[in-house]
């Protein structure tokens, strides 16, 4: 993966149950299931959230997430 410097990144992770697909707006972020470092806090304030594209919540996508990362907490 390739990463570029920018002058802001906001990534949107849910809006509520939504989907939307278009050229400049993927939500749910396409990749949230694939990283330590959302799905953690996610399932720490929203453990039964669910999913809409996939149907899981974050307490499961965080059990199969192939990322084993170490993420640090931090106060």
């Amino acid at each position: 993966t390739h990463y570029e410097s920018r002058p802001i990144d906001i990534d949107i992770l849910f809006i509520d149950d939504e989907q939307i697909d278009t050229a400049r707006l993927t939500v749910p972020h396409p990749k949230l299931h694939e990283r330590r470092f959302t799905l953690l806090p996610l399932q720490d304030e929203w453990s039964d959230l669910i999913h809409p594209k996939l149907k899981a919540s974050m307490n499961r996508l965080l059990t199969i997430c192939p990322d084993k990362s170490r993420v640090k907490r931090v106060d």
